[in-house]
C-alpha cells in the first residue's frame, strides 16, 4: 500500500476511534444510512488530517484539479472538494489567506 493510501486509511480508522468510541467492531445493526453516515465523518476525520500547506501546494501544481490532486492524496474527490470550498469560505471570511490566486 502507498504510503500516502496507508496514512489515509489509518487517519480514516483514527477517526473511527475518536468520533465514535463506543463501537470497536461493526455493528450489523446498524442501516445502511447509519453505517455511510459513520464511514463519512471518518473520511471527513481523516482528509483534515492532510497537511494544509502540502495540501495548497498540490492543489496550486494541479492548477486546482480536483481528480489530480484526488489522486495525489490517495482520498474521495467528494474530499478534496469539501476540503476546497471550506477554504474558500474561509478566504471569504477573511479567516485564512487566499491561496487559489
Amino acid at each position: 500500500m502507498h504510503s500516502n493510501e496507508r496514512n489515509f486509511t489509518l487517519a480514516h480508522e483514527i477517526g473511527h476511534i475518536v468520533l465514535h468510541p463506543e463501537q470497536n467492531h461493526i455493528d450489523f445493526r446498524r442501516s445502511d444510512q447509519e453505517k455511510d453516515i459513520k464511514e463519512s465523518e471518518a473520511n471527513v476525520f481523516a482528509y483534515e488530517l492532510m497537511p494544509l500547506p502540502k495540501f495548497i501546494r498540490a492543489y496550486k501544481q494541479h492548477n486546482g484539479d480536483v481528480v489530480s490532486v484526488a489522486e495525489e492524496f490517495f482520498v474521495p474527490e467528494k474530499c478534496v472538494s469539501r476540503r476546497v470550498n471550506f477554504l474558500k469560505k474561509q478566504i471569504l471570511d477573511e479567516k485564512i489567506y487566499d491561496f487559489i490566486g
